[in-house]
């Protein structure tokens, strides 16, 4: 679950039945829009907010929440299962994590793929940053790994 960047009040969840809705927290009754997806975040692209899903078919997709195009761009890479999407805090990336084992940098701007990282140590779960570092931090289901965040 993640809180939107520019409402507090409303947030997107994510369920293992490969659904991503987006609600409000002043409403029950309020909107739902639901996409597909097993993990989400929200990040802000050319002033416009946008979601990031990681999908049981390998891909992220882009959802432009300011216009009703829906998923205006695949990024497509994973052999897995996405597990995790992040925009990186401080740096223009998109990261993407999967059951392949495997971590994706992509630029943020222009969703081009940027590194792939490979672990050998099974299914990626869980990540995190060390802060005002390119350092990164990630769980896989065999091991933690450290490594530095190649620059582009």
């Amino acid at each position: 679950m993640t809180f939107n960047l520019d409402n507090t009040s409303s947030f997107a969840s994510a369920s293992s039945d490969g659904t991503v809705k987006i609600r409000s927290v002043d409403s029950d009754d309020g909107k739902i829009i639901t996409l597909d997806g097993l993990c989400v975040d929200y990040f802000i692209r050319r002033d416009r907010q946008h979601l990031i899903t990681g999908t049981k078919d390998g891909t992220a997709q882009i959802w432009n929440l300011e216009m009703e195009a829906g998923c205006v761009e695949r990024l497509e890479g994973h052999r897995g299962r996405i597990t995790i999407v992040h925009l990186h805090p401080e740096l223009p990336l998109l990261i993407t994590c999967s059951l392949d084992g495997t971590v994706s940098l992509w630029n943020s701007t222009t969703y081009k793929i940027e590194n792939i990282i490979a672990f050998n140590l099974g299914a990626v779960c869980a990540f995190g940053y060390v802060k005002a570092s390119r350092r990164m931090v990630v769980g896989c289901h065999n091991g933690i790994a450290t490594v530095e965040i190649p620059s582009s």
